[in-house]
């Protein structure tokens, strides 16, 4: 059962530290994402945003919600 739990966590602990690679920052307007350097990963582009789950994030432009990955890459499949 120890073994188990100590498992379990383990793999939590790794989601957690994948999923705080880009923190979502706001400036005065819009939404972007910095690294673990500080700098900005994706420049602040979006109206609204959403922290990045597995390897995509949602994200609003002003006209369309849509996908990106980590690079900030869009498809426009991805966009509804």
């Amino acid at each position: 059962m120890i073994r188990l739990s100590l498992f379990l966590l383990f793999f939590f602990c790794i989601g957690l530290v994948q999923a705080q690679e880009l923190a979502l920052v706001r400036t005065d307007k819009n939404f972007g994402y910095l690294n673990r350097e500080e700098e900005y990963a994706i420049v602040p582009q979006f109206v609204q945003a959403h922290s990045f789950l597995e390897d995509l994030a949602c994200v609003y432009d002003g006209l369309l919600w849509g996908y990106i990955d980590r690079q900030g890459k869009s498809s426009d499949s991805l966009y509804v």
